[in-house]
């Protein structure tokens, strides 16, 4: 059970810091664009909503996390949209 939960660790870390380089390039991306096209860039492809709803779900995991409670992650699980 302890190995588990350290292989669980360092799976959520690996993924975690992939997360953070993906938003780190898309940054770089933002800042490089004029304003304009930007503003239409953030309507088109709602990274307002997906921002949000990606914070809930990480709030959601790190709660079922602590909580050692498989039902939180579970429904984080079934709001993720392939």
């Amino acid at each position: 059970m302890d190995l588990r939960f350290v292989l669980a660790c360092l799976k959520i870390n690996n993924n975690l810091e992939r997360t953070g380089d993906i938003a780190d390039g898309i940054a770089k991306f933002v800042l490089n664009i004029k304003l304009e096209p930007a503003q239409q860039l953030v309507a088109n492809t709602r990274i307002k909503e997906m921002y949000d709803t990606g914070i809930e779900m990480l709030k959601d995991v790190m709660t079922a996390f602590e909580k050692e409670d498989t039902s939180i992650a579970r429904t984080v699980l079934k709001r993720m949209k392939y």
